[in-house]
């Protein structure tokens, strides 16, 4: 699994720069970590920042490129840093904060902050999730068994007729299975040693997204034996999240955050208390998938008023084309950006919001819709804005 996180997903453009959304890193924390644009400015005092950053010598030294608002414009975090030492001490540092976790973010909670601005070597993203989730300690103090979990799931399977390694082709046997035997409530026989009911609508919906989660990344791409695995890990995932949370089940939107964790963890169960953590604590996405949806409902909310108080301009043109927040920033929240076309964008997103939660969220959607604003601007009806929103150009 954490060998496949290492790279970015098939698919997504490699952009020659990328922006990560980071509130509060100024031009001076700029020149300071960065020596290319350091030496670069000493010749050009008398331009501006934008200037010297976007000038090709800059750019081609691998750094940031770009400063707008409160963000950074930048190349992938392996061009930034070219030197082997540089590389090296890094990771060092990273190592060391993260054997004294957490004593060690809560006697210098600022030195996390900084380390996370300068960027998580991929090979070190795993263990920064683990902690910032505290994903050990709720396994931990749980008494819930994935282990046991899964082997009920595929009992379930078996009495199905249903394999979990051919999914899409079985899909239609569960619809003639819910037409005969599913009862009212929708759920079928209880999984040995449980307690719990999975509902084969659940099931059903749950191998629909499956199918159709990250179809370019190599982990679920193709009907081949990796693809095949790639595909039974996830539908694991969310099924034993639907039994963990029966009262939430399963909603669309999850498949993506449980993909983007089996890239990035170690191992299936790993992933899966990274889920719950996310899922289930109020610092991230708690509430955001029940039935109601209320949570996100009321952040959309909030989202339109930050939007008229920051840009009112772009705000009162959506007001005027009927265009509701909470028809784009409702994949965006709930898929936690993993549509941006650059995948090093997602990623120190990633990085950020599990640091400060969900009001990450918020700075990046804003971020986007300040960088997109002409676009939307020059958009006369809601059908043509929507697209734009739904799919920001790879050059953001």
């Amino acid at each position: 699994m954490g060998e496949v996180g290492k790279n970015p997903a098939r698919g997504h453009k490699r952009q020659p720069y990328s922006v990560l959304f980071i509130a509060m890193l100024g031009p001076r924390i700029i020149l300071a970590v960065f020596p290319a644009i350091r030496r670069y400015h000493k010749k050009k005092l008398a331009g501006s920042l934008r200037e010297v950053l976007a000038s090709p010598a800059v750019r081609q030294s691998g750094t940031i490129v770009d400063i707008t608002f409160l963000m950074v414009t930048f190349i992938s975090r392996n061009d930034i840093v070219t030197s082997p030492s540089t590389i090296n001490h890094q990771k060092l540092l990273w190592e060391k904060f993260l054997r004294g976790w957490p004593e060690s973010h809560m006697k210098h909670p600022g030195r996390l902050r900084c380390l996370l601005k300068r960027g998580v070597p991929p090979e070190m993203r795993r263990d920064v999730w683990r902690a910032l989730l505290g994903c050990e300690q709720l396994r931990s103090t749980s008494s819930f068994s994935y282990q046991e979990c899964i082997r009920a799931i595929r009992l379930q399977l078996v009495e199905l007729g249903v394999s979990e390694y051919s999914l899409n082709i079985h899909n239609h046997e569960l619809w003639e299975a819910g037409n005969g035997n599913e009862n009212v409530e929708g759920t079928i026989h209880k999984p040995a040693k449980m307690g719990h009911l999975i509902a084969l609508k659940t099931l059903r919906q749950i191998i629909v997204d499956v199918d159709r989660t990250f179809p370019t990344h190599r982990l679920f791409m193709g009907r081949d034996t990796s693809a095949k695995e790639g595909h039974a890990s996830l539908f694991r995932l969310l099924s034993a999240y639907s039994i963990y949370n029966s009262e939430v089940g399963y909603c669309q939107g999850m498949s993506y955050i449980a993909g983007m964790l089996l890239m990035q963890m170690a191992s299936e169960e790993e992933s899966f208390w990274a889920m719950v953590a996310l899922f289930e604590k109020p610092k991230y996405l708690s509430g955001y998938f029940d039935s109601s949806l209320q949570r996100i409902q009321n952040h959309s909310a909030i989202f339109q008023k930050l939007l008229l108080q920051r840009y009112p301009k772009l705000g009162k043109h959506f007001i005027l084309l009927d265009v509701n927040p909470l028809m784009f920033v409702t994949p965006w929240f709930m898929c936690l950006f993993t549509s941006m076309p650059c995948w090093e964008t997602v990623l120190a997103i990633w990085d950020l919001l599990l640091l400060d939660g969900i009001s990450t969220i918020f700075r990046v959607a804003l971020g986007i819709l300040h960088l997109d604003r002409l676009r939307c601007l020059s958009c006369d009806e809601m059908g043509q804005v929507l697209p734009k929103l739904l799919h920001p150009p790879a050059q953001l």
